[in-house]
């Protein structure tokens, strides 16, 4: 069907387009493939709507990109798990280490081999309980610091937390901790070295204590370095620098420090003297 229209009745919002080869001289909106009728609305609609799109879209992949500015947290909470959870071990192999280090007595004329084993077990065994009850002291005052703190101490990770607030016990901490069970480990295996009295099962126990010390310094330096807890090689020397630091500053540091400096040089002065002892 064909309905005649003038330009005045068009319906509202529609533009007629002309269809010369069907009705060249039809002034008609014809219903018909051939006839195309569009709305009339402005070009600018569109390209608003389109830019409109784009910058909603832009808003949109703004707000999904990563904020810039570090939201901070109380970490307290967390931080006080890490130094429970070395306070409860180390204050076991204290004990263990306590009870074991006069398991040996020194006597007279018992040859250079039997003589430097029973000396070095209990060097280890008073070394492991020294670092032990190190650890289990400075865990026990951080977490009572944390506890009892009158401020609330904020950071934007865990990491910087401890960084920050608890640097120097954290390291003193695990480091004493880790020392220690190093140590008492050693001291084990010297101890069934010369307490078994056959030789192969004596051996044999020495590479099994001995592996398993190997084994947990592997751990240590592989889970650890390259994380805020530093790794083995490099623990040792962060502690002893933020232990200089502290002794320029508090004169009980610089006391433990200069009798540590002095214990490790008297022993190898006179390491010279107790081997000819022995010997002799």
């Amino acid at each position: 069907w064909t309905a005649p229209l003038s330009r005045q009745n068009y319906p509202a919002g529609f533009i007629r387009l002309p269809t010369p080869n069907l009705h060249p001289t039809a002034n008609t909106l014809v219903a018909r493939p051939a006839s195309i009728a569009i709305p009339s609305f402005p070009l600018y609609a569109a390209t608003s709507a389109s830019s409109s799109d784009g910058k909603n879209d832009e808003e949109e992949s703004t707000s999904d990109a990563p904020k810039t500015t570090s939201e901070q947290h109380d970490y307290s909470t967390s931080a006080s798990g890490l130094f429970g959870n070395i306070r409860v071990p180390a204050a076991l192999f204290a004990g263990a280490a306590a009870a074991a280090a006069f398991a040996l007595p020194i006597e007279h004329g018992e040859g250079v081999r039997v003589g430097l084993i029973k000396r070095f077990y209990a060097l280890l065994m008073m070394g492991a309980l020294s670092s032990q009850t190190v650890a289990v002291v400075v865990s026990t005052l951080a977490m009572g610091a944390i506890t009892t703190q009158t401020t609330t101490r904020l950071a934007p990770s865990l990491h910087l937390y401890m960084r920050q607030y608890f640097d120097f016990e954290w390291i003193s901490a695990r480091l004493h901790f880790l020392a220690g069970v190093l140590m008492f480990s050693t001291a084990v295996g010297l101890r069934a070295w010369i307490t078994i009295s056959c030789p192969v099962f004596s051996k044999a126990a020495l590479g099994t204590i001995l592996s398993a010390t190997f084994l947990c310094f592997s751990f240590w330096q592989q889970l650890e370095a390259g994380s805020f807890m530093d790794g083995a090689w490099r623990l040792p020397i962060r502690y002893f620098a933020a232990l200089w630091k502290k002794s320029q500053t508090s004169g009980l540091f610089a006391v433990s420090l200069i009798t540590t400096i002095a214990t490790v040089f008297y022993v190898l002065l006179n390491f010279s003297h107790v081997y000819q002892y022995l010997l002799n």
